[in-house]
């Protein structure tokens, strides 16, 4: 047996130790379904990640299973530097629920050589899931590299109507998270200020929220 197999068999027998059916009932009551959901929490499943070295190919095999934690250790555990747009943009299309999308965006995505070209492609998709991925990016990315120019931000505001009229709160949450970042950048709080009292009339639900998690925050 080689050194792959022999950890992911430990994975899966780690897995079964931390199992928690209350946690995953609770997560299934408040609309977070899953295939299969082991209800074991994100501090758990980063125990069980530093047991192991990062290791691609373990990664692809945890992700070919429908399961909630295998989907997070597989971010957690994977080697960013042996990917391609191609293989990220797969991984992404594979996200099952926001939770994993935000996750994999903050643990992994982020740390990816081409991150910045991900996350400008991923926010132009119609998909809620990889328009969340890409604002976590966003987000994300700022917090780690304080350095960054305001441009870098361009692709958030340039496309702050369509995301702002998601109807999607987790959409709208990414989005408050990605506008407090670019707003560390003097250039953009002006703008974002606009933005945000434009949309008013058309979509006030997210001018409330907007204005409660952005504005009177900057």
């Amino acid at each position: 047996m080689n050194i792959l197999v022999e950890n992911f068999l430990e994975i899966l027998v780690l897995l079964k130790k931390y199992r928690n059916g209350d946690a995953a009932d609770l997560m299934r009551a408040r609309g977070l379904n899953y295939a299969v959901n082991l209800g074991i929490s994100l501090s758990d499943l980063k125990r069980i990640a530093a047991q192991f070295e990062p290791n691609f190919e373990l990664a692809a095999k945890l992700r070919k299973g429908a399961v909630r934690e295998r989907f997070i250790l597989a971010d957690l555990l994977d080697e960013p530097e042996k990917h391609t747009l191609e293989s990220a943009f797969e991984i992404c299309r594979n996200y099952p629920t926001a939770e994993v999308a935000e996750l994999g965006a903050n643990h992994f995505l982020y740390q990816l050589p081409f991150a910045e070209v991900l996350a400008e492609q991923l926010i132009i998709s119609n998909s809620e899931l990889a328009q969340i991925s890409a604002l976590t990016i966003f987000a994300r990315y700022g917090q780690v590299y304080p350095s960054l120019s305001e441009i870098f931000y361009r692709p958030v505001l340039d496309n702050f109507e369509k995301l702002a009229a998601s109807e999607n709160n987790l959409v709208l949450r990414a989005l408050a998270r990605a506008l407090r970042q670019s707003a560390k950048y003097l250039p953009n709080i002006k703008e974002i200020r606009y933005l945000i009292e434009k949309i008013q009339p058309s979509h006030n639900r997210a001018f409330v929220y907007l204005n409660e998690e952005v504005i009177a925050l900057i």
